[in-house]
């Protein structure tokens, strides 16, 4: 099931879980660790397969705050997203389900974990003025 899940998430890297990152240190560091890269159990991959097909299923969702600003981030390079046109079909989900105040943007020469490559800081940038501007125009009640 491991294999079924991630194998293709490595096609074209040279070492294993280059996937994740851009950055070879961060990579390195990943399979160094023995708390990173476990094997979910059987149960674990049933919960996240069904996670996944609940989480796009419209009649799951009760939008109660359209209004709410969210901010959608990825690598451009990260296989989790497939495709740009999936980052953009996701944007578009959350439209159709109610939201109006959405946000995005996909970071080039980026994969899977942001916030561990080398232009991270453009990362926390970016959330940054996001949550201040957040701050500026929406009162706690709107939230």
């Amino acid at each position: 099931m491991n294999a079924m899940a991630f194998s293709q998430f490595n096609a074209g890297n040279s070492i294993p879980n280059g996937w994740l990152s851009e950055n070879q240190a961060n990579v390195a560091q990943y399979n160094q660790d023995p708390k990173c890269g476990f094997i979910f159990t059987t149960n674990g991959f049933v919960n996240l397969l069904r996670l996944q097909k609940a989480a796009f299923e419209k009649r799951n969702w009760h939008v109660s705050n359209p209004h709410l600003p969210i901010l959608v981030i990825a690598g451009e390079e990260d296989p989790v997203i497939r495709s740009r046109k999936r980052f953009e079909q996701l944007i578009a989900f959350l439209s159709e389900l109610g939201y109006t105040n959405i946000s995005s943007k996909l970071y080039e020469h980026m994969r899977h974990e942001i916030l561990n490559e080398e232009k991270k800081l453009d990362v926390y940038k970016d959330i940054l003025l996001f949550y201040d501007e957040f701050q500026h125009t929406t009162s706690y009640s709107q939230v």
